[in-house]
């Protein structure tokens, strides 16, 4: 006699080709639990029977309404008179007929996912598609609202049966839009060209000061509630007349926008010996020379001068210099070094200077410091802060 005992566990996935009788020692608790059970055995002909209590007419009248039920299950199987909506689960498929590449309507869901997450970003703004749903007389439409800096803004889909075949519809047409799009620009990438202004070298240039054309790009927010750094636009030739008077809005995450327009037009004087402006070796024909740097504008005077101080700060730190500039003497210099992960280092380097956190993948400035903590202090009152930063 083969004899197998199981629990409930064995309704669901055991084949067993030459079983031909189930008994039941309790009673299922579900029509599916009914239906999954008996289908334990395999063999044609196979018998399902059930353990009750003698002269139980709630038992008895239990079994009867599993088998009612599935009954009724069949038959609505069979006629198609369920109210239940049928989902057309047919895969959509969108193929590159020069490569051979296919996507399929299941996968673009993920990939529309992925490729909004590679859009530039900061901790402020986090690039995902939006997906809304509204009903009209043929069926389902989603709607998908791409992020700011997306070429292609908004994308319906055709009506569906259902929410996620309405989803998968109007994924995989974004990403076919998506990729058409970059395509035409690649095929238009051999047609550009460098502006001339942006292509005048200023290297091999024997005279000790360079003049260069200066233009104060002025930003303008909208809704005008924060501040942006002035910036200088400084080339060796000038740019075209219609350049200057052109308005270029940009458009932001969250609804912002900044208009930006050229202000100020002036003529800077470089040194040589300060300034570096280019290496020799530059010979791509596609290389641009200019320079963008921070600015202080004179809005009386209509005229600007680069912010040196700024850009020596931002220089200062260690990130823009060689491992042997940052450091440190461990005997003569210990009342002036910070002991790092990566070895010791100037505190005058780590002063006023951009300091780069992994954990955080962000750069923050550092204005001051606390000589009284070290990695090994207390950090929020439930570890230190090398522990803190190490789990990180």
């Amino acid at each position: 006699l083969n004899l197998l005992v199981a629990t409930k566990v064995g309704e669901e996935g055991l084949d067993i080709q030459t079983c031909c009788l189930v008994i039941r020692f309790d009673l299922p608790e579900t029509v599916a639990s009914f239906i999954q059970s008996r289908g334990r055995a395999r063999m044609p002909q196979s018998e399902y029977a059930f353990l009750v209590d003698r002269g139980s007419q709630r038992e008895l009248n239990l079994i009867q309404n599993f088998c009612e039920d599935e009954a009724q299950m069949n038959n609505e199987i069979t006629s198609r008179t369920s109210t239940v909506e049928y989902v057309d689960f047919e895969e959509k498929v969108y193929r590159v007929d020069s490569t051979g590449a296919t996507i399929g309507s299941g996968s673009s869901v993920s990939l529309l996912h992925r490729y909004c997450s590679k859009l530039p970003h900061d901790e402020f703004f986090n690039p995902k598609p939006w997906l809304y749903y509204f009903d009209d007389a043929e069926g389902t439409v989603c709607h998908i609202i791409l992020p700011p800096n997306a070429p292609i803004h908004q994308i319906i889909s055709s009506p569906q049966p259902s929410r996620e075949a309405a989803k998968k519809d109007a994924c995989l047409k974004a990403c076919q839009q998506l990729y058409e799009l970059e395509e035409s620009s690649r095929r238009e990438l051999h047609e550009m060209l460098v502006p001339s202004a942006l292509r005048e070298r200023w290297i091999k240039v024997e005279r000790k000061k360079v003049s260069l054309s200066s233009y104060f790009i002025k930003f303008s927010p909208s809704p005008a509630d924060r501040l942006y750094k002035e910036f200088g636009l400084f080339l060796k030739a000038p740019i075209p007349q219609e350049a200057e008077r052109m308005k270029l809005d940009l458009q932001l995450a969250r609804g912002r926008s900044v208009m930006t327009e050229i202000a100020i037009i002036d003529k800077s004087e470089f040194v040589k010996d300060f300034v570096q402006l280019g290496k020799d070796d530059v010979s791509s024909p596609i290389s641009t020379f200019y320079l963008l740097l921070p600015v202080i504008v004179n809005k009386y005077r209509g005229s600007m001068t680069v912010d040196w101080k700024l850009i020596t700060k931002c220089l200062s730190s260690p990130i823009f210099r060689t491992p042997k500039d940052n450091t440190c003497d461990r005997t003569s210099h210990m009342n002036n070094c910070l002991y790092l992960s990566n070895g010791p280092t100037k505190i005058d380097d780590i002063l006023n200077s951009l300091v780069y956190v992994p954990c955080k993948d962000t750069f923050y400035f550092v204005s001051g410091l606390f000589p009284e903590k070290d990695a090994f202090s207390l950090f929020k009152e439930e570890t230190n802060y090398a522990n803190h930063f190490a789990q990180a």
